[in-house]
């Protein structure tokens, strides 16, 4: 319980440290980010920021073995599925246009892809993870930006999830 609780709050921050310093703005509609965000938890799903929340309410639930916790969980994830699709994709879809079309591509809303999907109507290969990497490309010039530590792992041949769905050859690969 304490483990999914301690997660949430790890995910929560890093979504949105990735908001602030890449996207130059918060989790909050009055301040929503001006650049896209493509980089951190948002590499393996599209809304960390819920997926957070829904492990730390789950995550008290468990802890307290609370049934009303355990539906209010429930509740979120589906108000959150309805936000999502009534009005934040439509908005990010208006926004960011074939950024974030590509970005739904390659990346699912809720649960990251197993490492050997590929995804959807894409061939494999070093030219999407390019693609991928090139939309946050703008935010990084900013000193703490993340890119640079996301591009690092990919062309040292760490694990990554789009560079592992795309079947990257990691060695070959120069950005």
């Amino acid at each position: 319980a304490l483990s999914a609780i301690v997660s949430g709050v790890l995910l929560y921050l890093w979504a949105v440290g990735a908001f602030a310093v890449v996207g130059r703005g918060t989790p909050g509609y009055w301040d929503s980010p001006r650049n896209f965000v493509a980089v951190g938890p948002y590499l393996w799903v599209r809304n960390p920021i819920y997926v957070a929340a829904l492990l730390i309410v789950g995550g008290e639930a468990w802890l307290f073995m609370s049934l009303p916790l355990l539906e209010y969980a429930g509740a979120m994830a589906l108000s959150f599925q309805v936000l999502i699709l009534g009005y934040e994709e439509p908005h990010l879809r208006r926004r960011f246009g074939e950024e974030y079309v590509a970005y739904q591509g390659l990346v699912r809303r809720w649960l990251p892809r197993h490492r050997e999907a590929a995804p959807p109507d894409l061939p494999a290969g070093r030219d999407h993870l390019r693609e991928l990497i090139e939309l946050v490309l703008p935010a990084a010039d900013h000193p703490l930006c993340p890119l640079g530590v996301v591009h690092r792992l990919i062309c040292q041949g760490h694990a990554d999830p789009v560079a592992r769905s795309l079947d990257v050859d990691r060695r070959r690969h120069r950005v």
